[in-house]
């Protein structure tokens, strides 16, 4: 029935023409008998996850994201990486890490603004967050559908991760 529901507001977003653009997350069934939600929802993200912690980003690195521009104007739009480095504080899964790079996919335009895509998670220098992150080939990534957040938003899930995995 859920996956019923679930296909049938896709074909209407498609159909009111809202297609790639669309940010449309997930969220993972709790387990049977788990009553609270936000437990369940951060159990998910953790067992999903090949690194969980929380830092502090110390620099913002851009990477093109193909040698060629087949198809794109660079000159007004590049598609590009963004390495997120993060100086690590505490982790939960992952191993004992001090500093990660995290992948990100966006364009940057002609005046050095970047746009994230649409599933991006928009981190700032300076700013402690906690992050959720994935193995994707050699590099980490995160994104907006994972319950990645700034530190002063992560109080709740932090508490869970002190019960899935003591520090």
């Amino acid at each position: 029935m859920r996956q019923t529901i679930f296909h049938a507001a896709l074909v209407a977003a498609l159909a009111a023409g809202t297609g790639p653009a669309l940010a449309m997350c997930v969220r993972p069934l709790p387990d049977p008998g788990e009553a609270d939600p936000v437990r369940a929802e951060v159990k998910s993200h953790f067992d999903r996850s090949d690194a969980v912690l929380t830092g502090t980003v110390t620099g913002l690195a851009y990477v093109p994201a193909r040698s060629e521009a087949k198809g794109h104007d660079v000159s007004a739009v590049r598609e590009e990486f963004r390495d997120v480095k993060i100086a690590v504080d505490e982790s939960w899964r992952g191993g004992t890490i001090h500093d990660i790079t995290i992948r990100t996919a966006g364009f940057r335009l002609p005046d050095g603004r970047h746009l994230v895509d649409v599933h991006d998670f928009p981190f700032e220098a300076g700013k402690k967050y906690l992050v959720y992150a994935q193995r994707d080939g050699d590099h980490l990534r995160t994104s907006a559908c994972t319950r990645t957040r700034p530190i002063d938003r992560a109080a709740a899930d932090i508490a869970v991760l002190d019960t899935l995995n003591p520090r």
